[in-house]
């Protein structure tokens, strides 16, 4: 829910969105694996199958960091934010959303898209993110 709600705000396409969410599914299925990059052994499994082939990137790359690889597409960043901050947040129970936001943005925006880091405070503005933590916990898309 997260990710889908922060690529709605960047205008991300509908199909790219449902995209996000079904990677969000799967965003660690290389930790079954039992492989030691986990991120990159997911998306070479998902490359495997036609079914799942197109979320191979965005599984591949999910633990990127925007200060060492910034030429990635954006909706990769929509998940890599979606995913740490639901980790952030879970971390830090009990904090209020919108402060979660603020330090979070404090703290790790050198590591992720301004553009993402952008939406994830649009949605706290818009007094959105408590309802998407509470409804998701845990739920990167």
């Amino acid at each position: 829910v997260m990710a889908v709600e922060l690529a709605r705000l960047l205008d991300i396409s509908a199909h790219q969105r449902q995209r996000l969410q079904r990677a969000g599914v799967y965003h660690d299925v290389g930790k079954l694996l039992d492989a030691q990059d986990h991120a990159r052994a997911g998306g070479e499994f998902l490359r495997r199958g036609r079914l799942l082939a197109d979320l191979a990137p965005l599984v591949e790359h999910h633990h990127a960091r925007y200060d060492q690889t910034p030429d990635l597409a954006l909706d990769i960043w929509v998940l890599v934010l979606a995913e740490h901050f639901q980790a952030f947040a879970q971390a830090h129970a009990g904090i209020e959303p919108d402060v979660l936001a603020q330090r979070f943005a404090l703290q790790f925006a050198h590591l992720h898209h301004p553009s993402v880091v952008d939406a994830l405070v649009g949605l706290s503005v818009a007094g959105k993110l408590q309802q998407l933590l509470a409804s998701s916990p845990g739920e990167v898309a």
